[in-house]
């Protein structure tokens, strides 16, 4: 969106995960950024706790150097820096507070939750002055804007008695290119998979592992009959270490459902709409709980596709907003989250409304006027 403006001139900096190995090295790294920062009006920082993190387990100099950077910021020295998320909140703070001595306008667009950061302080029996700790501290300061994609996440922050008049509420935008279907393409798919016109299709798109929650609807196709077929495109994340594949995988020869269920593994992105075409209905029943925003289930919106998802994460302020997709709280229970399936599909009605709605929502939520908004 941002690059679409051509008044702006704008540099896209993506942090180096090589600089993340040792601490001394991630310090200068966000030094220099720093120093590139004073040549622009507006930093804005896509907070992702993954990306904001360093740790470096095998240097004994780690706590010594933590303390020191803990002292440097002024910050609680009872802090368990080693915690994935306030670990993350501290180097943002460390970017954070000296962005905003140079009285730099900082946005933050936060992805993920704050929740778990403030249950790791409450775990780790930090005390709650929020005016200590990272990040938290600098919500009242006129230069700083926090953008959250759910509104979960402002309900917890008044909760605690943060300050949210520089928090703003905006949905996950919309991809910016939409692709066209390729007819050869989506004829091979339907070869590939033995598809048949009679077939109901499921789908999801997204990395496949435990979180997505892919074995329920796996586990609710054993109560739907034999012409629903799922397909799952994407593949395992690159950072995931667990054999959740696999278990799918075991789950399908057992049940029976080899010829039934599909990973495509990763696709092109021009390819996406193809297989999309393909779809009558998205699910989306994550197995984790939170209050994060999917950028996912965009894609399925930007091709028009009706989508089911849990009663959770940004998915309740789709529903409660757009109306632009179908909520279950039978997820965990497969018999019933069949029968959810298979009335709304049949729901003709429901699925032109949903589809209307959908429309709307990528008209609304565009990359371009995401952009114009921070």
């Amino acid at each position: 969106g941002i690059e679409q403006n051509g008044n702006m001139n704008n540099l896209l900096l993506p942090i180096d995960l090589n600089v993340k190995n040792n601490i001394f090295t991630y310090v200068k790294y966000l030094n220099l950024f720093i120093k590139k920062s004073k040549q622009y009006d507006h930093i804005i920082l896509q907070q992702e706790y993954g990306l904001y993190t360093c740790f470096s387990p095998n240097n004994h100099n780690y706590n010594k150097t933590m303390k020191k950077i803990l002292d440097r910021l002024n910050l609680n020295q009872d802090l368990n820096f080693r915690s994935f998320f306030i670990n993350s909140m501290i180097f943002t703070d460390y970017l954070l507070t000296y962005l905003l001595k140079d009285k730099k306008k900082v946005s933050i667009i936060w992805h993920t939750t704050f929740e778990r950061y403030i249950n790791d302080l409450i775990v780790n029996k930090v005390e709650l002055d929020f005016k200590k700790l990272p990040v938290l501290r600098y919500f009242d300061d006129k230069n700083l804007k926090i953008i959250v994609m759910t509104t979960d996440m402002i309900h917890i922050l008044k909760h605690y008695k943060i300050i949210t008049d520089n928090v703003r509420f905006f949905p996950h935008p919309i991809p910016p290119n939409r692709f066209e279907v390729n007819n050869d393409l989506r004829s091979t798919i339907i070869r590939k998979y033995n598809l048949q016109k009679e077939d109901i299709i499921l789908g999801s798109f997204g990395f496949i592992g435990f979180y997505k929650g892919n074995l329920k609807i796996l586990k609710a196709m054993k109560y739907l009959p034999q012409n629903f077929k799922y397909i799952m495109i994407g593949g395992k994340h690159p950072g995931d270490k667990s054999n959740y594949v696999d278990e799918i995988q075991k789950f399908c020869n057992e049940n029976h459902l080899n010829n039934r269920v599909f990973i495509t593994g990763f696709v092109k992105e021009e390819d996406i709409a193809s297989y999309t075409n393909i779809i009558n209905l998205a699910l989306y029943l994550y197995n984790v709980e939170g209050n994060s925003a999917s950028g996912s289930v965009n894609q399925m919106f930007l091709y028009d596709v009706p989508v089911m998802a849990i009663n959770g994460f940004s998915f309740t302020d789709l529903k409660s907003n757009y109306n632009c997709l179908e909520i279950t709280d039978n997820s965990n229970d497969p018999e019933k989250l069949a029968q959810d399936i298979r009335n709304l599909l049949e729901n003709d009605q429901q699925i032109n409304l949903l589809k209307k709605n959908i429309q709307k929502f990528c008209r609304e939520n565009t990359f371009q006027l995401f952009a114009k908004k921070i």
